[in-house]
């Protein structure tokens, strides 16, 4: 939120992007802050599904963004969703990669 209040007082250009970004970052991190006290007991929870889920919804997150704002000549309706057709698939296959095995099943 500081490099917000920076761009929006101190310089030229407008900051509502970084403004945007560090409020949604804020609210992220308060919906996401009372899960991570499941990690007290990793044996519980499998976290690196979690972490695989996490990381490439923020990748499909910045490369739509990318997309929208760069790749101006591609449909709008594309630009809002060519990230997540490709990505989603891809979340889905490595969550079911390292699903944790059952009793009896091979590896």
């Amino acid at each position: 939120m500081g490099a917000a209040i920076y761009v929006q007082f101190f310089t030229n250009s407008s900051g509502e992007i970084v403004i945007l970004f560090g409020a949604f970052s804020l609210v992220c991190l308060s919906e996401i802050y009372p899960s991570l006290k499941r990690f007290k007991n990793p044996k519980e929870v499998n976290w690196f599904r979690i972490h695989i889920g996490s990381m490439m919804g923020a990748f499909i997150a910045s490369t739509t963004a990318f997309v929208v704002n760069a790749l101006k000549f591609l449909p709008l309706l594309v630009q809002w969703f060519v990230s997540t057709v490709i990505l989603v698939p891809l979340i889905i296959y490595y969550q079911r990669k390292f699903a944790p095995k059952k009793k009896g099943q091979k590896a």
